[in-house]
């Protein structure tokens, strides 16, 4: 590990010390942005519907603002 850390860049893995940048990847991303650490604690919240009294999937041309909003983690979560 580089003993300078940004708080602006994630941890650079040099293939050594996983335990130690697994721990400043969390750190890093929960100060980014928590609701995308659930997203990888938790997965990410699909938006669904109800057909003939089952849940199913939505597609993403079904999304409305609410469900967008809801998927803004797992966008965010596609950067790192």
């Amino acid at each position: 590990m580089v003993e300078g850390r940004s708080i602006s860049k994630p941890p650079y893995f040099d293939g050594t010390n996983l335990t130690e940048w697994r721990e400043l990847m969390k750190i890093f991303i929960q100060s980014v942005d928590f609701e995308v650490w659930l997203v990888i604690e938790n997965g990410p919240k699909l938006p669904k519907k109800i057909i003939n009294g089952e849940e199913v999937l939505k597609t993403i041309d079904e999304f409305n603002d609410e469900d967008r909003k809801i998927m803004e983690p797992e966008m965010i979560l596609r950067e790192f």
